[in-house]
């Protein structure tokens, strides 16, 4: 079995003794964006990294930039991050990255920091940012219907194939996807993306600042 099998099998092992928990592990990173969290899904290779790159470089705190396990609460739906250091990218200039491992044999050419970077705890979700590229050069926030998070969710779900754990975990998908969601779309060009990935995060974070 190649090493993506392998991880795959054993996120979908881990995910599926997790929901006998009531605990809920999907592909998914968060960031905290002046007290706003927010959860940030996208499948691999959209800028999951790319945002917690630009959080980490603000000193907001970041839950992961991967994997996060979901829970409910009196409150609402809390997160946590999956406490594995974070890869990001290497080719967006001087930043945190230059601080990380280089990850052998990558072909993203990606470096590896280390998990004491992480915030630790569960933190309520305030809100969903879906994660990919968009066209211009700087970040640009546009909706997101709940329908397409309530998709992404499913999808990042590694026990999905499991009709069991996708009974337990559905109803707190649905609900997920009534909180407010913008789609984040990184600008092409490089020597802006931290920056502008950031003020987008604000945006976003100060649009369900002024709603609560």
């Amino acid at each position: 079995m190649s090493p993506i099998g392998i991880r795959r099998l054993f996120l979908a092992s881990v995910g599926h003794f997790l929901g006998f928990h009531d605990r809920f592990l999907v592909h998914a990173g968060g960031v905290v964006v002046d007290g706003i969290t927010l959860l940030v899904l996208g499948p691999s290779g959209a800028g999951k990294s790319t945002i917690a790159l630009a959080a980490l470089g603000e000193g907001w705190p970041v839950l992961g930039d991967d994997l996060a396990i979901l829970r409910r609460s009196p409150g609402g739906i809390d997160a946590v991050g999956v406490p594995r250091p974070p890869t990001v990218p290497t080719d967006l200039g001087v930043s945190l990255a230059d601080r990380g491992r280089p990850v052998p044999e990558d072909p993203r050419s990606r470096a590896q920091l280390g998990a004491e970077v992480l915030a630790t705890g569960f933190r309520r979700i305030d809100g969903i940012v879906v994660v990919g590229h968009g066209k211009g050069p700087r970040a640009e926030v546009t909706p997101v219907s709940g329908r397409d998070v309530h998709f992404l969710l499913l999808g990042s779900f590694p026990p999905a194939s499991h009709p069991d754990q996708l009974r337990r975990a559905h109803p707190l998908f649905a609900e997920l996807s009534r909180l407010p969601a913008r789609r984040l779309g990184h600008g092409v060009d490089p020597g802006q993306r931290l920056g502008s990935a950031a003020a987008a995060l604000l945006e976003v974070s100060r649009e369900l600042t002024s709603r609560s």
